[in-house]
């Protein structure tokens, strides 16, 4: 059984200056302590964790949930949280609920009516002494159905078909597109593909079982017709893997995005593309006419996975800018 007492202030401020000391003691590099270094008595110590100031408090993260927010609801939930000692929120918008049926207006993400609520529940946190964050964006990884073709991630994915000796290879883009869906269409990976996926070879090679040089491998892209087709025969001994890569753009979509945040995900990787989709916050300081920093303390991201984004368009030539040698004939091997 766990007792539960009162602890007393002398009890307390003895317990408190022995850790304050401890660390003072550790952190000096000259192995001293420095008891001079506090500039607070101990009542105003005691004092700050009977009324700790917000940042001290605990934080709630705020769901907008799909975005279906009210101004006077924004205020009761806040005053709410207030009187019962938070010190702060990070907003966060994220998809209703497909269990909760409801008829309220949904507002779009970034949009000039819900910039002006997020104004007006900064203003209000600051009126109750509380603290304001906002997350960059909506749902996982960011996105949004604003996004063009080229702005989306992109993935790599890879398999291998054996062959022997005199086997006739006869293939093309669309046989291995549709070979690899339908091995795969069972997948937890490939079931969360998005409908908009588009889909490319990216390389294909043959690579004898034994194999023990680059020189062994054969690249069949360099025996493509004009429609795309590849016919080979195997002339070597022994097996043959036929190694084949595909590029998958906009293969993804943003999980509980929040409406103007969802649909496709962001190409991570592109800088500039990333950028652009942060400077999208500026909006809220432009509309209000009070910067950013002085409504909202921190924007966060606070999960950066980018759900199987493994590529991005002048990858290869970047490899090769950066290590010196061109990454396409060790494909099957990167992926294998």
């Amino acid at each position: 059984m766990i007792k539960m007492y009162k602890m007393n202030k002398v009890i307390f401020l003895k317990r408190v200056l022995i850790l304050s000391t401890s660390i003072l003691f550790s952190c000096n590099s000259n192995n001293k302590t420095k008891i001079d270094a506090f500039d607070i008595s101990t009542q105003d110590l005691f004092s700050g964790f009977q009324n700790p100031p917000a940042k001290a408090r605990p934080f709630v993260r705020w769901w907008w949930n799909g975005n279906k927010i009210k101004k006077e609801e924004l205020d009761r939930q806040l005053e709410s949280l207030k009187n019962v000692g938070f010190g702060g929120v990070e907003i966060n918008p994220i998809a209703m609920p497909d269990a909760t049926p409801t008829d309220e207006k949904s507002l779009v993400w970034m949009s000039d009516e819900w910039v002006d609520l997020v104004v007006h529940a900064c203003k209000k946190t600051q009126d109750l002494g509380m603290i304001t964050d906002i997350i960059a964006g909506t749902g996982w990884p960011f996105g949004g159905e604003f996004l063009n073709e080229d702005e989306t991630c992109q993935r790599i994915v890879t398999d291998n078909i054996w062959y022997k000796t005199g086997d006739v290879i006869e293939i093309s883009e669309q046989y291995l597109i549709n070979y690899y869906k339908n091995k795969f269409r069972n997948s937890r990976d490939e079931k969360r593909n998005s409908e908009r996926t588009i889909w490319s070879l990216s390389g294909v090679s043959l690579i004898p079982s034994n194999c023990i040089s680059i020189d062994q491998i054969i690249d069949l892209v360099e025996h493509q017709d004009d429609s795309g087709s590849i016919l080979y025969t195997i002339k070597g001994e022994g097996k043959y893997m036929l190694s084949y890569q595909l590029l998958q753009q906009d293969f993804r979509d943003v999980t509980l995005g929040a409406p103007g945040g969802a649909g496709p995900v962001i190409d991570h990787y592109k800088k500039e593309m990333t950028l652009a989709y942060l400077n999208r916050m500026k909006k809220i300081s432009e509309r209000s006419g009070t910067p950013l920093n002085q409504l909202i303390r921190a924007l966060f991201c606070d999960s950066i996975e980018v759900s199987g984004a493994n590529w991005s368009d002048g990858f290869s030539e970047l490899f090769f800018k950066t290590y010196g040698y061109k990454l396409d004939p060790w494909m099957a091997f990167v992926f294998y």
